[in-house]
């Protein structure tokens, strides 16, 4: 076994494990009424005050996944009962992780928070 397959054997089994630092997350590929419940490592946090945006509060929720879950531009994730839209899709790195940068308030296509 490579290393890279024992790091992505690692992310699935200790990051994305429910007891230590994911959780399950609903997420609506495409911002589809459809979900799944997928497991991420959520980061949420509290906005901070940026001075080059002219002392603009500043909120940059962000989750991980497997690089294997089908993520775009229109996902939907629903977190803690809050839903959220996509912002930025990063690439899948060495351990097989997908990092995706989220906005808040999104809305389905139903219009509905």
């Amino acid at each position: 076994m490579s290393l890279r397959d024992l790091m992505q054997s690692h992310a699935a089994s200790v990051f994305l494990n429910t007891d230590h630092f994911a959780e399950a997350v609903e997420h609506r590929p495409g911002g589809s009424s459809q979900s799944e419940t997928v497991t991420a490592v959520v980061t949420i946090d509290p906005p901070t005050v940026s001075r080059e945006r002219g002392d603009a509060r500043v909120f940059t929720p962000s989750i991980q996944v497997l690089g294997s879950v089908n993520v775009n531009a229109a996902s939907v994730w629903v977190i803690r009962g809050d839903q959220y839209g996509t912002e930025r899709i990063a690439p899948v790195d060495e351990a097989g992780m997908r990092m995706v940068e989220l906005k808040r308030n999104a809305t389905n296509q139903g219009g509905k928070r």
